[in-house]
């Protein structure tokens, strides 16, 4: 008897789902948590990052119980199930910290996904008066999710006492065993020590004047390590600069992180491949309107953020290292875009809505000044979101009407 394309496509959404679960939560890592509890449910600087990110990884298990006819109580009881057992299973995997919130959102999201797919008739085939508005209202939320994106990647220093910190001990990072020779923010000195002059250092930060940082190179580290950071009280890092391994890292507070979400983080990848014990290292750092310009003794790349990197303020791909960021942006825009194409109709409003989305896509760089312009595949990746959002509702009001 032929299988249908639906319990293929159900099948597929289970087995791909759990690999890629399996494969961000059970592996080994290197990381410390010494403030670590079972019973945290939303904690820790980055909660709202973790609570999103857990939802989102059990969605599509989700959608393939409900392509399987499961209903959703029974999803979300295997979602909970699945994530317990994968909790108790990290007490005994290095580097992993199981919580009940982690057990929690995790059902949370296969019961989302599950619930799309037993209300698609409903949200897939709106009424023909409303499905324009509905267009409109998901036009307004992506250009919304575009401008959001420019504000939440703005630095964001707080008012505060600051320390100067010269490869500190940190929780949860390496220690860099090189020598720190000099360090300033513009004209000022950053010793290791608490600032007399907080303010002053973050007048300059915002104003965009660089960081310099001379150093003796020490051996390449395991991870990431910091040479020079910025820290408020209890070692809350503000800004970080620093090796993982072959690769310079630069980091700084964003507005995001007044949320629980992650800051964005620069990675210029091999730099530090050809460096050995007791070279001289040279470094510098400066924001310069949309891009932030790092110098490593004669080299010097400048790079900044999209409207297409929203996701990083969610996931900041840790786990993931060989998934290609323009692919996540691309399937981030494209996803953003779907629900406009799925209520897409001839109609002023679901034109009112197109309008919105793609005058947030090019302006907002411009209009904000935080942002890259957005690159070609970027607005590629939006249309083909429409197009694929207006392709599944087209298919799907054909076979309605086959079937009537």
């Amino acid at each position: 008897m032929a299988v249908s394309f639906r319990v293929l496509l159900g099948r597929s959404l289970v087995i791909a789902p759990l690999l890629v679960i399996a494969l961000s939560t059970l592996i080994p890592t290197t990381d410390a948590n010494e403030d670590w509890t079972f019973w945290c449910v939303v904690c820790g600087d980055h909660g709202a990052s973790d609570t999103l990110a857990n939802i989102i990884l059990f969605v599509p298990l989700g959608l393939g119980l409900g392509l399987l006819r499961w209903r959703t109580v029974p999803a979300w009881l295997f979602g909970t199930g699945l994530s317990t057992a994968i909790e108790l299973a990290q007490l005994m995997i290095p580097g992993r910290w199981p919580s009940i919130g982690d057990m929690v959102f995790n059902g949370v999201g296969t019961a989302v996904g599950c619930f799309l797919v037993v209300m698609a008739p409903r949200w897939l085939s709106p009424p023909t008066r409303s499905a324009p508005w509905w267009s409109l209202a998901a036009g307004g939320l992506a250009g919304l999710t575009f401008v959001m994106t420019a504000f939440m990647f703005a630095p964001s220093f707080p008012r505060t006492v600051y320390w100067g910190q010269w490869t500190p001990t940190l929780e949860g990072l390496e220690l860099y065993d090189g020598e720190v020779l000099d360090a300033a923010v513009g004209d000022i000195p950053l010793p290791s020590r608490r600032l007399a002059n907080s303010d002053t250092v973050r007048t300059l930060l915002l104003a965009g004047a660089p960081l310099r940082v001379t150093a003796i190179a020490g051996p390449a580290p395991p991870g990431l390590a910091s040479i020079v950071s910025i820290a408020e009280q209890d070692n809350k890092q503000i800004l970080l600069i620093g090796p993982d391994f072959d690769d310079l890292i630069f980091l700084h507070r964003t507005v995001s992180n007044r949320v629980s979400l992650t800051h964005p983080t620069f990675e210029l990848e091999q730099w530090l491949v050809s460096v050995v014990p007791g070279d001289t290292l040279r470094i510098a750092v400066q924001r310069r309107d949309e891009s932030y310009c790092v110098t490593l003794n004669a080299r010097t790349e400048c790079a900044g953020y999209t409207v297409g990197e929203g996701w990083s303020i969610i996931h900041n791909l840790e786990v993931f290292p060989w998934l290609p960021r323009n692919l996540v942006s691309l399937l981030w825009l494209a996803g953003v875009a779907l629900p406009f194409g799925l209520w897409a109709r001839p109609h002023p409003a679901t034109w009112a809505g197109g309008v919105i989305t793609l005058l947030a896509l090019g302006l907002t760089p411009f209009v904000t000044g935080l942002l890259l312009v957005t690159p070609a595949y970027q607005w590629f990746a939006v249309l083909a979101g429409v197009a694929f959002g207006m392709a599944v509702a087209g298919s799907w009001r054909e076979r309605r009407n086959k079937k009537q």
